[in-house]
């Protein structure tokens, strides 16, 4: 109720970084390990369900090929944060605008 506008936002903006850091943090683990054991997920997959996934006849290859290039993952992470840094702004700026009082009038 005693908060500037400016500390709302900045609240706002910091729980977004906070959020978009975790998120982009585990997505980039999670597809770090998924990229370099696919071939072995796949053929995990492949005897669990007992469905050819990845048809070696098909495709003429005995393994999955999977290469990480980090340049690839470090613009993936860049355009990650980006984009959650840049969808906490506008609801930060709404908060910020917004009376309390009004707010949990109609909550």
């Amino acid at each position: 109720m005693g908060a500037t506008s400016n500390s709302i936002m900045k609240i706002f903006v910091f729980e977004g970084v906070i959020v978009g850091t975790v998120g982009t943090l585990l997505g980039t683990i999670l597809g770090l390990l998924l990229a370099k054991n696919a071939d072995p997920i796949i053929k995990g997959l492949e005897r669990l369900l007992g469905v050819k996934i990845f048809d070696q006849s098909v495709y003429g290859m005995d393994h999955f090929p999977s290469v990480v290039n980090s340049g690839d993952v470090i613009a993936v992470v860049v355009v990650a944060m980006s984009i959650s840094l840049l969808a906490t702004i506008y609801p930060a700026w709404r908060a910020a605008r917004m009376d309390p009082a009004e707010a949990l009038r109609y909550e």
